[in-house]
């Protein structure tokens, strides 16, 4: 199977199935290592948590930008076009660039199935995509990938990361990820990989604690923050104004 046509590729890949049950990341890791470790050729910060994944995204890529860097983002769902899953200094995927890398995919199928594998599902395939993407952007410095759901068995937890972040954790996706906030706590601390720090914007005491257990038994630090130094200036449609620490007047055009 080949494409000579995005918009008939992404017909296709929005058709596929999108998950299927998984116990470990052992088919992920083997379609990486079929396509020669995409997911090893890059630096990485990795995104969990049920809310502000893709706003604490935009904030890091347009400090790290603003600091001269070149950073890729990975994100989902897309709101206007499917090629704003990927984007690379602000410019989503070119469709040479996702044909060129889709079909690369797709020239393991046969690899796939004669090993004895299942085809990969929506997720899978996109985020493969965006690997072999990265891996071929000479320049880039890193990329911020942001998980699908919960982080233990996602898909995207088959990098190394400089940095993990756990932005909060409420119910969400129960049929999955469990029916309490302690069960998807830990699916979400999945991504926390030894010895590679971890950022958590989580406030319940409990919960802090069991995110204090996994980065111990990681040897990982975990930094939260400390909202009691959190003065907010103003806070209206037209943006916020805050001081934290030793940071005064931060605006952001988010609420």
């Amino acid at each position: 199977m080949k494409f000579t046509s995005a918009s008939a590729f992404i017909t296709w890949v929005e058709q596929q199935k999108r998950y299927s049950k998984k116990i470990s990341l052992d088919k992920m890791r083997y379609y990486c290592q079929v396509l020669d470790h995409p997911e090893q050729k890059f630096k990485s910060i990795h995104i969990t948590g049920t809310n502000g994944k893709g706003s604490v995204v935009a904030m890091l890529n347009n400090i790290l930008r603003k600091k001269g860097l070149n950073i890729a983002t990975y994100t989902s769902p897309y709101i206007n076009i499917f090629n704003e899953r990927i984007s690379y200094n602000n410019k989503y995927i070119d469709d040479a660039s996702l044909l060129k890398n889709a079909n690369i995919i797709l020239n393991k199928y046969d690899t796939f199935q004669n090993d004895g594998y299942e085809l990969p599902t929506f997720f899978e395939f996109i985020t493969l995509l965006a690997f072999l993407y990265f891996a071929s952007l000479k320049a880039l410095d890193i990329a911020i990938i942001e998980v699908g759901i919960g982080g233990r068995l996602d898909a995207t937890n088959v990098i190394m990361p400089l940095i993990s972040i756990i932005t909060n954790v409420s119910l969400e996706h129960t049929q999955v990820l469990g029916d309490t906030t302690t069960q998807i706590l830990t699916e979400k601390l999945g991504i926390v990989k030894p010895n590679i720090p971890v950022v958590c914007g989580i406030k319940d005491p409990s919960l802090r604690q069991i995110c204090k257990k996994v980065a111990s038994i990681n040897h990982s630090m975990v930094k939260f923050p400390s909202y009691k130094q959190l003065k907010v200036k103003k806070c209206d449609l037209d943006g916020s104004i805050f001081s934290y620490e030793d940071f005064d007047d931060v605006r952001l055009s988010l609420v």
